[in-house]
Order: structure tokens, then sequence, then C-alpha cells
């Protein structure tokens, strides 16, 4: 069973959805309480930039999309965004 996240650490982590992944804003509030709250999935499909596949790993902290959707501009923001989670990871994890 994965544990729960706090709502700000939940907040900051889509924040960097949004900012380097073009993530829909509107959709923080369903990802806060996806992560808050006991045995949280371990992934999040969030779309945006990254296209249909598009997806937030948990407990891993990382970003990713399908293969067969990746591009020079999708790489780069996966890696950007995957340095800035860096920062959110569980050493214990």
């Amino acid at each position: 069973m994965k544990k729960p996240i706090t709502a700000e650490k939940a907040a900051a982590i889509y924040a960097i959805l949004v900012e380097e992944c073009e993530a829909r804003a509107h959709d923080a509030d369903g990802f806060i309480h996806e992560f808050t709250h006991d045995d949280p999935t371990s992934e999040w499909r969030f779309c945006g930039s990254l296209g249909f596949g598009g997806k937030f790993r948990y407990p891993r902290m990382t970003v990713d999309c399908y293969q067969e959707d990746e591009t020079p501009k999708r790489l780069a923001a996966i890696q950007k965004a995957n340095q800035r989670l860096e920062a959110y990871r569980d050493p214990a994890e």
C-alpha cells in the first residue's frame, strides 16, 4: 500500500505538471484528492503537452508518455519536469 502525501506537496507537484507539461490546471483538485488519501494510485493520466499518454508515476515521482508519442519537445519537457519532481521523491521509496 502506497502512503498518501500532504496536500501542499500534491499541489506543488501538480504545479510542476502544469508548468512543464501543460497539464490542465482545473484538474488540480482531483489530483490533490487522489494523492492525499489512503493508497493513492500509481499513475495519474494528465495528458497536457505529452499527449493522451502523459502520466505522472507515483511513488517514483516521474512523468512520461507513450514511447510512440515521444518527440524532442516532449522529451525535453519530461526531462525538465522529472528534474524538478526529484525534489519531492521520498528517499525511502
